[in-house]
């Protein structure tokens, strides 16, 4: 599971300074009395956990499972839209409607540093963006995921759906091959933090695989799919935007449908019918 170190959350390094330094309180001198020096020191009650600072930006994960026509069961795309090993030129990562590529030249974000740690080796490439514009100020850290290790791309998103990630997420995405088609996994998490993220998954038919264990996580599940579709990053903008303004889940779900259908030349009904709203 990552530990979703972003690097962009400003408040985050300030946060784990005030968590280190939290010790519970020490007993007292025992004194010169030798029953007292005698009677076991009772173990130190923790301090209790403090606030986190109040903070006026948002914070989004995205997971990205690469496309990869070794590993994954999809209809094959051109080889290097499709080598899952190659993050510069995946269709779901450095192509034209891949996330680093439509981020970095959208006139919606800017990119800024960014790191994580993972206790696998499965992430190929993370890359940051800060919103422009009016609005809360949002950060999103994507992930690329090797496409032969669809696996721990899966059991990550789920962990920080659960809150297993830093409590600043706000907002965890897949995006890919609908992994679970292939392969559920052996368990799910349940909940594991105080926060419970919005969850959106961009993959076919994601909203009947991955809609119960966005339950069991305590997810609060935001956008999913009920067909095939392409998962591109230019429906990850519009549904990330719309959220981040406030919209409820079925307007999020409009906009979704409506960059869908202005990139991909469908009628926006059809596009609708591909999108689903909350649980």
């Amino acid at each position: 599971m990552a530990r979703l170190s972003t690097g962009i959350l400003p408040a985050l390094v300030g946060l784990g300074m005030a968590l280190a330094g939290c010790s519970g309180p020490e007993p007292p001198p025992a004194g010169d009395n030798p029953a007292a020096a005698e009677r076991p020191t009772p173990p130190a009650v923790p301090a209790p956990k403090p606030p986190a600072p109040p903070r006026d930006y948002k914070a989004v994960a995205v997971f990205v499972a690469l496309c990869d026509n070794a590993h994954q069961g999809i209809v094959k795309v051109p080889a290097a839209l499709g080598n899952g090993q190659d993050p510069a030129n995946n269709m779901y990562w450095g192509a034209m409607y891949g996330v680093k590529t439509f981020f970095r030249k959208s006139p919606h974000w800017a990119p800024v540093p960014c790191s994580a740690r993972f206790e696998h080796d499965a992430v190929l490439e993370t890359c940051g963006f800060e919103s422009r514009g009016p609005g809360p100020t949002v950060y999103v850290a994507f992930h690329a995921y090797d496409g032969a290790r669809m696996k721990e791309a899966l059991t990550d998103f789920l962990e920080a759906a659960a809150g297993k990630s830093d409590d600043l997420v706000d907002l965890v995405c897949f995006v890919g091959h609908n992994g679970l088609m292939d392969m559920p996994l052996e368990s799910y998490p349940s909940p594991m933090g105080e926060r419970h993220p919005a969850a959106v998954v961009l993959a076919c038919k994601s909203r009947s695989h991955f809609l119960e264990p966005l339950r069991k996580a305590g997810a609060q599940p935001l956008v999913t799919t009920t067909g095939f579709l392409a998962p591109e990053a230019y429906t990850l903008d519009a549904i990330i935007r719309s959220w981040s303004a406030g919209d409820p889940a079925e307007t999020v779900c409009r906009n979704a449908a409506a960059a869908y259908a202005e990139y991909q030349k469908c009628s926006v009904r059809a596009a609708e019918r591909l999108f689903a709203a909350g649980s």
